[in-house]
């Protein structure tokens, strides 16, 4: 399987590894100074980062000891410069990881993962009903560092997550794509939407009330997507 992601031109290559417990500080880094500030459903929450802290890094670290999460490296100075963090294999039975047992989560991580959730586990159970036995591996969160935007470094991270999970015998690749970018990439990709939210629309199951009211545009929905492997 090539390392080279992208080419920079006049410089070297951006190729990709495996992350490994050895990259929880990079990672660490990557979630707090980037990906919450641009996500939709944290800008939508005004989520802290102390909150990202306990919610979104336990998650990811969960993610990265399941073996399968990805990053992008510059080769001209071997700074991590993107990430997609996965999870999985999964199968409808069986989850590969039981991160958030006991952990408790601030409020605001709650509701974001009740979004979330109401996305792939909600009535329509639609993760389950697609994949039936298959195994699936699920993509978590993709994240390019501001210094490497418009290189096309998020389709390649995704299409590189596509070659790992099918590697490892998964049929399927689920993504709940709360960025309109991310959603257009599997779109590309011939991606199938099994579940759509839209941010204005949204209530809590628990409240009833809207509570993503200042989500950034042009994100004004969230995807669930299906990619078959």
């Amino acid at each position: 399987m090539s390392k080279q992601l992208v080419t920079l031109y006049g410089k070297g290559d951006i190729c990709w590894r495996r992350l490994s417990p050895n990259d929880f500080d990079a990672m660490k880094e990557m979630v707090t100074s980037q990906f919450i500030k641009r996500e939709p459903l944290s800008v939508a929450l005004e989520l802290p980062v102390e909150d990202a802290l306990v919610g979104f890094v336990e998650h990811s670290k969960a993610c990265i000891m399941d073996g399968y999460s990805i990053c992008a490296y510059d080769t001209t100075n071997d700074k991590i410069c993107g990430m997609f963090l996965n999870s999985g294999p999964h199968t409808a039975q069986k989850s590969s990881n039981n991160w958030g047992e006991g952990l408790e989560l601030p409020l605001k991580m709650v509701q974001l993962f009740r979004v979330l959730e109401f996305m792939s586990k909600g009535p329509e159970k639609a993760v389950a009903t697609r994949a039936g036995d298959a195994k699936f591996m699920k993509g978590e969160y993709l994240i390019v560092h501001d210094d490497y935007l418009k290189l096309g470094l998020g389709e390649a991270l995704c299409k590189k997550s596509w070659e790992v999970a099918k590697d490892q015998g998964c049929k399927y690749f689920f993504a709940e794509c709360t960025s309109t970018f991310t959603t257009k990439i599997f779109n590309k990709h011939g991606a199938e939407t099994l579940k759509v939210v839209d941010y204005s629309e949204y209530r809590d199951r628990i409240s009833g009330e809207r509570v993503l009211t200042k989500y950034p545009e042009p994100h004004s929905i969230a995807t669930l997507v299906c990619q078959k492997l």
